[in-house]
């Protein structure tokens, strides 16, 4: 549901911040909230119901199993049900499968595949002979596709599908199958045969059902056998284990499954158990992460199993290609919140490597999409899940009936249309108050003169909304508008003390807000001033009163606090370049820090997420470190993409201050050792950041602490490729994806 957008089943009140103006819900939106209202219910129903309704049966799994002879009794099925089950089940085309019920040309193979496995189960126990009639009938109709490049191959397709053919001559069955067909596949299958690495092993272990004739000796198999008596918890290579070997354990397994499915077919499962998921690459790393980002204390340890490539070569996803699998890793591998966490770094590497070459020779393998490998590659974890820009792609790209395909077809996820329906509800709804946001900073800009300062830096308001969007959640609306407002404020004000105003100028607007309330004895020297004043002391009073609102306690001592502090830094920087003073990194970060001005956007602005914040929490040294490790991955992003503009209009940069500390002068071989300190500084910073976001024990609310982080990741999103005006023109086309481009989906008609 989050992937999609969909944060939590309600909807979005008719009236959605106190900046904008109330609006009388018409017809057509009272009626669509009931729709959106009936949806919600049936998804909770769902949900009350078990979060995942059951996959539907695989006949090919349960036709494996079907084959699996009783103890004692060669004759007679060790598990009757399943036949009865394959006897019941068969499309009116006389196929079984996915591939069949669905009618799509690109599973041909896959029907093909299921109804030869069901055909054969029958044939064992000599029953269901018009069923066997119908299945031939079927695969003689579709026998064109057993070559068909073009159709999606079941994993395994070319060993076990000629093995199903000999066993089928074997029982005396004639298979509608052109001859020169069945020599190719029996030729590629010689052709897989033939490789003997670490891998391969285990992926012919996986396909066991499709070996039966040519392995000698089942031990070496047993080699893969999981704690639970499963091959990879595989039904039908299971199954081949136990009617080849009788092993014990390989039965126990396929008993537990038979209790679990009963009378229904046999579908894919989950992992049951500790040690299933920690052996289980894919499932480990989902859970690792989902665990890790809910706070729970738990240890990286488990990757070490995965921290070399060869691992998952030797494995049965790296003989599959298996992207999801090493998305999940690299996804995983990216929530490093200690420096000894090695083992994610080099799962990280080797990950991100073969992702790349995945992309670069178009092998990206279902169900994952060439789009999501882009995008996590591009925008690691920490820099940037634009929430809004990936809701939309995974609207815009999902799929309710997402096949994935294994030893058979499957869906991959139990998806409705009211999941769909209300994603897209909720995009919508979300976008339509962000163009309402925006017309709302643009008349606000206006009413306090912005307008009217030339040379202050100006930046689309799409860009600003598409930013806050990224922080502030949509219901957010007040805590998103203030934030904007905040931003602007900061940068139009940091322009004047870059060059925009006198030195007069720069004193008196100090002045003037140190004194804040005591201000009119003091007089305005400038029109600029006067403007820049009271933009910053009306709407931080405006800001202040909804706070309090929220908090029950007035805080505009705080948001007072925080502008003298942050106007104190501008002035200290000014004071540098005018008189070309160089200072120390000593003295240079703890402004920096402040002169960044996060603190007008992002602690003022906490005020008015929901929880109540005391003046201990906002005063109390966890707070202190959020802002400042926030700050510091802000400055130091900053000054490691600007520092050659800055060189040339006179400024100091901690990278710069860094070359001058490491070789005296400015040179090219300094300044590549000073960026390596400063991106190394920013990593320790963001770790620690992110630690004290997922921490338990934590005074502060949860939601609140996210929002530094979000903060963080909107820094490292906005220089990503260089000063913020260099990569205009890709956030200006992200911002206006999110803000005004209608998505482009087609919804199932009610």
């Amino acid at each position: 549901y989050t992937l999609l957008g969909i944060t939590k089943l309600v909807s979005l009140p008719c009236m959605p911040s106190g900046y904008l103006e109330p609006t009388k819900c018409t017809l057509r939106q009272l009626r669509r909230r009931q729709t959106t209202e009936e949806q919600e219910e049936r998804i909770r129903e769902r949900l009350r119901a078990g979060a995942e309704q059951p996959q539907p049966p695989s006949p090919y799994d349960t036709a494996w199993v079907a084959m699996v002879p009783t103890g004692g009794a060669p004759g007679v099925p060790r598990f009757p049900r399943y036949v009865e089950w394959i006897m019941q089940n068969q499309h009116d085309d006389g196929s079984w499968g996915l591939g069949g019920r669905l009618r799509l040309p690109w599973l041909a193979k896959d029907a093909v595949s299921s109804t030869l496995a069901c055909v054969l189960a029958l044939k064992t126990w000599n029953v269901g002979n018009e069923h066997i009639r119908k299945g031939l009938r079927f695969i003689g109709n579709n026998s064109s596709c057993v070559m068909d490049d073009k159709c999606d191959t079941p994993v395994g397709f070319n060993i076990v599908f000629p093995s199903m053919i000999r066993s089928s001559i074997g029982l005396g069955l004639e298979l509608p199958l052109r001859q020169s067909d069945v020599d190719e596949i029996f030729r590629l299958r010689e052709i897989e045969l033939q490789s003997t690495d670490q891998g391969r092993k285990a992926y012919m272990a996986y396909v066991a059902e499709g070996l039966g004739d040519i392995i000698q000796d089942w031990d070496e198999v047993l080699a893969y056998q999981s704690k639970n008596g499963s091959l990879f918890n595989s039904p039908s290579a299971t199954s081949a284990l136990a009617i080849h070997s009788r092993d014990t354990n390989a039965l126990k397994y396929l008993d537990l499954l038979g209790n679990k499915f009963r009378s229904s077919g046999l579908a894919r499962s989950w992992l049951q158990n500790e040690e299933e998921i920690i052996m289980d690459m894919e499932t480990c790393a989902i859970a690792f992460r989902i665990l890790r980002m809910h706070g729970y204390d738990i240890t990286s340890d488990v990757f070490s199993q995965f921290s070399e490539e060869s691992r998952f070569q030797d494995s049965v996803q790296g003989q599959l290609n298996d992207t999801k699998t090493l998305l999940e890793l690299y996804k995983a591998s990216q929530i490093r919140i200690s420096e000894d966490e090695w083992n994610l770094e080099n799962v990280s590497s080797w990950t991100g490597e073969l992702l790349k070459q995945q992309l670069s020779t178009k092998r990206v393998s279902t169900p994952i999409i060439p789009q999501e490998v882009e995008y996590a590659l591009q925008f690691p974890f920490y820099s940037a899940n634009v929430e809004p820009l990936e809701h939309k792609m995974n609207i815009e790209h999902f799929d309710i009936k997402r096949i994935q395909m294994r030893k058979s077809a499957y869906l991959a996820c139990h998806a409705t249309d009211d999941i769909l329906a209300l994603a897209t509800e909720e995009f919508h709804s979300s976008q339509s108050l962000y163009q309402q946001e925006v017309k709302c900073i643009e008349s606000w800009v206006k009413e306090v003169g912005l307008d009217q300062l030339k040379f202050a830096r100006t930046m689309p308001m799409e860009i600003m909304i598409f930013m806050a969007s990224t922080v502030f959640p949509s219901e957010s609306s007040d805590a998103r508008i203030a934030s904007i407002k905040n931003t602007l404020l900061t940068i139009v004000v940091d322009d004047f003390f870059d060059g925009g105003g006198s030195t007069e100028e720069l004193k008196n607007l100090l002045e003037l807000i140190e004194k804040w309330d005591a201000h009119a004895g003091i007089g305005f020297c400038s029109k600029h001033v006067e403007i820049l004043f009271y933009a910053v002391y009306n709407t931080s009073n405006q800001i202040g009163a909804k706070a309090e609102e929220v908090q029950n306690r007035s805080v505009i001592s705080h948001i007072t606090e925080v502008w003298v502090n942050v106007v104190r830094a501008f002035m200290a920087e000014a004071e540098w370049t005018r008189k070309r003073y160089v200072p120390t990194m000593e003295e240079y970060m703890p402004v920096g820090e402040v002169s960044f001005a996060l603190g007008p956007i992002l602690p003022i602005t906490l005020y008015l997420v929901g929880p109540e914040l005391s003046e201990d929490i906002v005063r109390g040294p966890e707070y202190r470190d959020l802002l400042r490790h926030t700050s510091i991955c802000a400055r130091l992003l900053n000054d490691l993409q600007t520092y050659e503009k800055e060189r040339n209009q006179g400024y100091v940069n901690s990278v710069l201050l860094h070359a001058l500390r490491e070789g005296g002068s400015i040179s090219p071989a300094s300044m590549e050792v000073a960026k390596r300190e400063i991106r190394r500084a920013i990593v320790v910073s963001r770790r620690e950041l992110l630690r004290l976001v997922l921490r338990e024990d934590s005074a502060i609310p949860r939601t609140c602490r996210e929002l530094f982080w979000n903060m963080c990741k909107v820094a490292h999103l906005f220089y990503l490729q260089g000063d913020e005006f260099l990569s205009l023109q890709e956030l200006m086309a992200a911002a206006s994806a999110t803000v005004h481009e209608p998505l482009q989906v087609t919804l199932p008609s009610s």
